[in-house]
């Protein structure tokens, strides 16, 4: 394989350093450019209503009232994008408001992040003192709420939408999303559609194949593993788990010892087990919402095992074909467990399930987010955009499905969000006494 899970990013004390020493020069030549570009910028007084949020008109040049704050919008000129895989012209700072999710996947501050880029003149830092000085403001929606939002905008920023987690772990605050409509230019997400798609992998076809062993069922002696962090869940996934084991043997390993019926093993060594042990990994997402794939799907193309999917995406998009078992292509539970016993006594249909890694290559989504972010700041051709409906992008069009038992011999899925119910503040309050089916449906964890 040419890549595996091993391959994350990793930086050194050194690099560290010149990462600070590139974030000190980048911020000194912005404050020359920030400078020279407010030369020559308009103001205009408008008066906005109260009962506005305060960026409802925060596109046009102006300084806006809101209340009794005074909000001080500076147009400035936009700088021509550098040459590909240049590094040259104004440098872009990207101002992280919140804490980002994920610090394997987002290492250092300062240029660290964008090392490697084709376009790599961007910095990144959490200093809140530099608001004036940001092209872009990214903000997790998990970690932000309206009245932290930043008091200064300038209409040459893009405020991003970040988030990596699924949009049914936001129903809490889905009836605070309309609070945001037309506060964000850009999202970032695991979303395909998003402005910086945030995907947890990707494949590509190698441009010629290569020698693999696929004779792989010959050293396989158990049947499949779950690792699992996070029980109970809005995807129910541990319910599918649970039906299944009436039929197969499914060793289930994770944190959460107790709550999801799993094995404590501090010591394992987990790639070896998916590499020699087990036949099947069970990938099932927390979330079953479009496009959101995660490292568990990855985790198991880059082992010789064969992983088996549940969530509510085309994983054909996703994943190499002939790579992957998807639970939702069975009508039951147990017409799946009879396909994967039939899969498991056969060493030729086992095997054959990684033939692709002749053919394909899995690894990092590619160009970087990241990277995709310091591109399209740099980007001149980039059309102004704001999303003023924030609720119909995030959740509506994420179509949100939540696992709700069997009914005449089918697996039945339902909308998420009428699953569960919740206050009008967004809290979660009792148990629905409503049923999907025969099925009581059960409040959930978060």
């Amino acid at each position: 394989m040419e890549t595996s899970k091993r391959a994350f990013n990793r930086f050194t004390a050194t690099d560290g350093a010149i990462a600070s020493a590139l974030f000190v020069f980048a911020v000194a030549i912005l404050e020359v450019g920030m400078h020279w570009s407010n030369a020559g910028s308009s103001r205009v007084h408008i008066d906005t209503p109260a009962s506005q949020p305060w960026w409802k008109n925060r596109h046009d040049n102006h300084t806006c009232r809101h209340g009794n704050a005074t909000l001080r919008l500076f147009a400035t000129n936009e700088t021509a994008s550098p040459p590909e895989g240049a590094a040259a012209g104004p440098p872009k700072l990207v101002l992280l408001w919140t804490q980002i999710s994920g610090q394997e996947w987002f290492p250092r501050y300062g240029a660290a992040p964008f090392a490697g880029c084709r376009v790599s003149n961007c910095a990144a830092t959490r200093d809140h003192s530099l608001i004036k000085r940001a092209d872009a403001v990214v903000m997790n929606f998990f970690n932000v709420q309206r009245h932290s939002l930043p008091a200064y905008y300038s209409p040459r920023q893009r405020w991003v939408f970040y988030l990596r987690e699924p949009a049914s772990h936001t129903y809490l605050k889905v009836r605070s999303l309309r609070g945001f409509d037309g506060a964000f230019n850009w999202t970032m997400t695991y979303r395909l559609d998003s402005d910086v798609p945030t995907a947890y992998g990707a494949f590509r076809r190698r441009a010629a194949a290569v020698d693999y062993d696929t004779d792989v069922a010959r050293r396989k002696s158990k049947f499949a593993a779950w690792f699992a962090t996070r029980c109970p869940t809005k995807s129910r996934r541990e319910e599918v788990v649970a039906e299944l084991r009436q039929y197969v043997d499914v060793d289930t390993y994770g944190r959460a010892e107790g709550r999801c019926n799993q094995t404590r093993c501090d010591d394992c060594d987990w790639d070896a087990m998916l590499d020699d042990d087990y036949r099947f990994y069970l990938a099932f997402e927390n979330g079953l919402c479009r496009d959101y794939v995660t490292e568990k799907l990855y985790r198991g193309l880059t082992h010789d095992v064969v992983p088996v999917t549940l969530g509510g995406v085309d994983y054909a998009r996703h994943a190499p074909p002939g790579s992957y078992i998807d639970a939702r292509d069975f009508d039951s539970v147990k017409a799946l467990a009879d396909h994967l016993l039939a899969v498991a006594a056969n060493e030729t249909l086992y095997n054959a399930y990684f033939d692709w890694k002749r053919r394909y290559v899995v690894g990092e989504q590619k160009p970087a987010p990241w990277c995709r972010l310091c591109e399209k700041l740099n980007d001149d051709g980039e059309p102004a955009k704001i999303y003023e409906d924030l609720t119909r992008w995030w959740v509506d069009d994420a179509r949100c499905e939540t696992y709700v038992g069997e009914q005449d011999g089918h697996m039945n899925f339902a909308p998420t969000f009428e699953v569960f119910t919740y206050s009008k503040k967004g809290h979660r309050t009792r148990r629905r006494a409503a049923s999907l089916g025969d099925r009581p449906v059960r409040m959930s964890e978060a």
